[in-house]
């Protein structure tokens, strides 16, 4: 309480709304797929990062679509990017 008796003036409280609902993320697919369709200077060589590229996209958003832990799923797909595999 402040000094001398004056209580601060009393303010309504209004209820927090609730946050707006997100938009789903873009499907990585299609994003991996536009982008590397609208790369002209990629050449015949570059099949293979093409390929590579819209792996690892589907891999993504099939981590993203089951129950297991992301993180797991994802340093799993970063080992096989990098040629890492177990014995």
């Amino acid at each position: 309480m402040p000094v001398g008796g004056d209580q601060a003036p009393r303010r309504r409280l209004a209820a927090a709304l609730e946050p707006p609902a997100r938009e789903c993320a873009p499907d990585l697919r299609d994003a991996v797929h536009t982008a590397v369709e609208s790369m002209d200077w990629l050449a015949d060589s570059d099949q293979a990062m093409k390929a590579l590229a819209m792996w690892q996209a589907e891999e993504i958003e099939k981590a993203m679509k089951t129950d297991k832990p992301i993180g797991g799923r994802l340093a799993q797909l970063r080992a096989d990017a990098a040629g890492e595999h177990d014995s």
